[in-house]
């Protein structure tokens, strides 16, 4: 009897004791259901994947890609060796430099034999500019070989990311190497005293860590002759705040919108099919009606990313945009 009642008596705290033993197990638990998951890291996946893979390969090991930057380094110091005999003469002496080809189809190709042909924006018998010359260029596959961060995004399948783009502006500077031929021209050009201003839209926040990786490739450029993006990547007030005091006579890019930005690609992928179709047919017209090409404006070529890819609709519908297939069947 007595162990009776000592056992009613113990009861009540055994069940206490068992009751807090279970919430002191079970409290980390709900914590943890509590707790909020970490955030998920979202990135693009490029679809389908190493879409970009040949026009990359192309640049990177393609003899031809690099064939393709000498020869427009060589006209542009062609072109600038045709200014200063101007400059000197009055004429230029070599005829092959004032453009000798009559274009039938509408390229926009034009010129005299003779090599009378105008190519820098002032009348060859008229007075001479008296604003020093200059010579503006784009950076990014113009002057700057970004391999690196392409090959990243196709090792990881990944499309285009802005952040990722920001983190390698700001960390691999020491990945960035030089176009084949820009050195070359560049440091032609400083010893014949012509400014050069680069204008790119690499930003604003990271100038410093693009003026440190131009010195290491063994490219000066006084800060002043950066022009980095701000708030747009519209190039027009950076290029006409150049040409207020310089001549420019040359011009250099890898990207339509690096000359003018009425070769802005004016719809995406989300357009229509018969929008994006016309406005890839206006900017060809643009462009054949333009006679400054391997005159005042060189381009150096870039499958790899641009204005022209904007059209794109990561694989699903980009058959459309191709000539009508040919019939073999």
């Amino acid at each position: 009897m007595n162990c009776c009642i000592s056992v009613r008596k113990f009861l009540p705290c055994l069940l206490s004791f068992l009751a807090g033993m279970a919430c002191m197990v079970a409290w980390p638990m709900v914590a943890q259901e509590k707790a909020e998951p970490p955030a998920v890291k979202k990135v693009a996946l490029e679809s389908p994947p190493h879409r970009g893979l040949d026009a990359n390969l192309y640049m990177q090991i393609s003899a031809e890609y690099r064939a393709c930057c000498i020869q427009a380094y060589q006209l542009g110091l062609n072109r600038l060796n045709a200014y200063f005999r101007f400059q000197i003469n009055g004429s230029i002496m070599d005829p092959g430099l004032g453009g000798n080809f009559t274009g039938t189809g509408g390229s926009g190709i034009s010129g005299n034999s003779n090599g009378t042909t105008n190519p820098f924006g002032f009348g060859l018998n008229g007075p001479k500019s008296e604003r020093p010359a200059a010579i503006i260029m784009d950076l990014d596959e113009t002057v700057l070989d970004n391999g690196a961060f392409q090959s990243y995004e196709l090792h990881n399948k990944l499309a285009y990311d802005q952040k990722k783009w920001d983190l390698f502006e700001e960390r691999c500077g020491d990945d960035v190497k030089l176009i084949t031929g820009a050195k070359e021209f560049i440091q032609y050009a400083q010893k014949m005293n012509v400014k050069i201003y680069y204008i790119t839209n690499r930003n604003e926040k990271y100038k410093e860590n693009t003026l440190k990786l131009l010195k290491r490739l063994q490219i000066g450029v006084p800060a002043e002759q950066l022009l980095c993006a701000t708030k747009t990547s519209d190039k027009t007030d950076r290029r006409k705040l150049v040409e207020k005091d310089y001549n420019v006579i040359l011009y250099f890019g890898d990207n339509l919108r690096d000359f003018d930005e009425r070769f802005k690609m004016s719809v995406s992928s989300k357009n229509t099919d018969q929008e994006i179709k016309t406005a890839v047919e206006q900017r060809k017209m643009q462009v054949d009606k333009e006679n400054r090409w391997g005159q005042s404006w060189i381009i150096l070529p870039n499958p790899a990313y641009g204005e022209w890819a904007k059209v794109l609709g990561r694989g699903e519908k980009d058959l459309d945009l191709l000539p009508p297939s040919a019939k073999l069947d």
